[in-house]
């Protein structure tokens, strides 16, 4: 990890994100876009999401408590509860995903999340 945390590792990643979506998976995305809006907009869906942010925020709150209190935390422990939340992200909306847009698109979904969790969740 550079000293600056993960923060070029993850502006990298960005950047391969965005290539693939407006390059080659461009048209992958295109075809399931109207879908994927759909189920973004679905109750089940927005639960996903907002248990998601929440396990983001805690984690955020975590690591700078323990910064600030200067605690002791065990390497790769707030990268560890990240990939947890995204885990536990990736297992609500999937089956909502697979049942509305099918399982191509699915795969899509996981290969972009994955790609932009890689510099965090081996």
């Amino acid at each position: 990890m550079s000293p600056t945390g993960i923060g070029w590792e993850n502006a990298l990643n960005s950047v391969k994100i965005s290539s693939f979506m407006c390059g080659n998976g461009q048209s992958e995305f295109k075809e399931y876009a109207d879908c994927f809006a759909r189920v973004e907009n679905r109750p089940d869906y927005i639960q996903c999401r907002s248990e998601a942010a929440e396990a983001m925020d805690r984690v955020a709150a975590n690591q700078q408590r323990a910064n600030k209190e200067e605690e002791k935390v065990e390497e790769g422990h707030h990268q560890m509860e990240l990939c947890t939340a995204m885990a536990d992200y990736l297992g609500c909306c999937r089956p909502l995903v697979e049942k509305s847009c099918g399982q191509r698109a699915w795969e899509l979904v996981a290969r972009v999340s994955l790609k932009g969790s890689s510099p965090i969740c081996p």
